[in-house]
């Protein structure tokens, strides 16, 4: 009899994940990942590629942002890498971070005003998103490219007279 009471257990351990549709991710991968990268089999730089799509980017800028502001600076990004923010522990200037939350809950138009009342010290646009241009025309009036490469631009908040510099 004491041995049906120790399946029961064992049962609800298989049967529970069923019930509720539970599945189990793989993240076997990620814990070998950081293994070798603690072991030292791996450089730093490596295990940031190993996650692959924009990841390897997010650090550069995050690294850039970091030398260019001070922590209590916020910052913008345009599209779809709200990473940045927290990669270089800055903040945005207002709730949606993303693109596609300005596009789906708000509009340009709202976004631009809420830049202008608190003006971030960096934009960052990357080259293959939907720039809308009256977010192009707010950025060139008031900000200085910063650094430019073919998957980004860094944009620096500019000076009384940035407005005047010739693009």
């Amino acid at each position: 009899m004491l041995q049906v009471y120790s399946i029961i257990p064992l049962a609800l351990f298989f049967l529970i994940p069923l019930v509720f549709r539970f599945w189990h991710y793989r993240s076997a991968n990620y814990y070998f990942r950081f293994l070798n990268l603690a072991s030292g089999q791996i450089s730093d730089e490596k295990y940031i590629e190993s996650f692959g799509g924009r990841t390897k980017t997010n650090y550069e800028i995050a690294g850039i942002i970091d030398h260019m502001t001070k922590d209590t600076d916020k910052v913008f990004v345009w599209e779809d890498s709200a990473q940045v923010y927290a990669i270089s522990n800055r903040l945005p200037p207002f709730k949606y971070i993303t693109g596609y939350h300005i596009n789906d809950f708000s509009s340009v138009e709202s976004a631009v005003s809420a830049l202008t009342q608190d003006m971030p010290k960096a934009v960052i646009i990357f080259s293959d998103s939907k720039t809308p241009p009256l977010l192009t025309r707010f950025v060139r009036t008031n900000y200085i490219l910063y650094k430019e490469t073919k998957e980004y631009q860094i944009w620096k908040l500019g000076g009384e007279y940035s407005r005047f510099v010739i693009y």
